[in-house]
Order: structure tokens, then sequence, then C-alpha cells
């Protein structure tokens, strides 16, 4: 790994412990949406394992690395079994908010300037639906959650199609490549090629 990489990890690891210390501290006294939010701990363990994960697969040596995730991780989870349900709430209301305020970011997606600092809050938001979504899918009832966010994430995928050539000159460093395939939104090099693909077979024909 080249040291961009390293720093890159270790910053990530510092910033998925504080939160757990952060989010403890200021869980009974801070509102859920003001200063501190209930996922971030999550967000955060998610990342870090996608990014593991991919470079795992390309062969990096990550087991130093690996080990301090595992060890704020056993954190997180007796952070999480201390709080309860108490804390699960919080993710589910979180989530429920962050679904709620879904249709209002595709309603001005790519229209509020300065668009890349704009697609970015707009994704970053997209993304913390989906991770809440597979923190919680063991213990809630998603059914009537998952299929509001398909079918809001139909119309988004329409918008990013429609839009691509856009998207990828004014916001190229949305993509995250080693982010999984179901969220596409992190992959629009591939939601490019598809889309010249689909050209071309409409030329031939």
């Amino acid at each position: 790994m080249d040291k961009k990489t390293i720093n890159w990890i270790r910053k990530d690891l510092e910033n998925f412990e504080r939160t757990i210390d952060e989010l403890d501290q200021s869980l009974d006294s801070t509102d859920n949406f003001e200063g501190y939010m209930a996922g971030d701990p999550i967000i955060c363990k998610y990342r870090i394992s996608f990014l593991f994960k991919s470079l795992l697969e390309e062969g990096a040596d990550v087991r130093d690395f690996k080990k301090e995730e595992e060890r704020i991780n056993k954190k997180l989870m007796t952070f999480m079994q201390n709080r309860g349900r108490d804390y699960t709430d919080k993710l589910y209301a979180e989530l429920k908010f962050l679904v709620d305020q879904y249709p209002t970011m595709i309603c001005f997606f790519l229209e509020l300037d300065p668009i890349d600092m704009e697609v970015e809050n707009d994704l970053n938001s997209r993304d913390d639906i989906e991770y809440l979504l597979k923190e919680l899918d063991d213990d809630y009832d998603l059914r009537d959650i998952r299929i509001k966010v398909r079918a809001l994430d139909d119309v988004l995928r329409c918008q990013f199609e429609s839009n691509i050539n856009l998207i990828m000159k004014e916001c190229p460093y949305i993509e995250r490549g080693y982010y999984p395939d179901s969220f596409w939104w992190r992959h629009p090099s591939k939601i490019l090629r598809e889309r010249e693909k689909s050209q071309e077979e409409l030329t031939r024909n």
C-alpha cells in the first residue's frame, strides 16, 4: 500500500473510535439530529469494512490494521450492548428521518450550486440509508421502508443515467470503487459504460 492509503486507513480507524467515544458521552443529553448522529459509528464500521475487503482482494497486507479494526468493533459491540434497545431505536428513528428526506433530495438533485458539494452531500445521505438498512435488518421490520427506498432509487437512477456525463465531469470523486455493487450511485463509471453500451446497441439496430 502507498503512504496515502495507509494514512487514509489510520484516519478512518481513529475517526471510527472517536465517534463511539463522543456518542457515548453525548447520547443522553444531545438531540439525535443536533451535533451527533446516532449512526456515525455504524457508518464508519461499514466504510472501513468495505475498504479492507477490497484491499484484501488486491493482496494488500492489512493484518495490523485488521487487528485495530477488530478491537474497535468489539468496543462498538460493547457500547451497543450497554445501550441496548434505546440505541437501536435511535438508529431506526434516524433511518426513518433520512428516508423521509430522500424525496426532497431527489427533487433538488443536480439543481443546487455548487453541484459537486450538493451531489456529495446527497449521496452521503443515500449511503447512510444503506448502512442503517444493513445494520437494522435483523431487528426491525424494514419491508415498507425498503419498498419506499426502492421506488425512490428508481427515480434517482433515472436522473443519474440522464445526467451521467454532467456527473462524471463535475463530480468524478463520488466514485467508490471498493463499495459493493448495491451502492450503485457510487459507481458512476459503470453507469456511464452501461449507457454507452446501450446507445451503441441502439445505433447498430
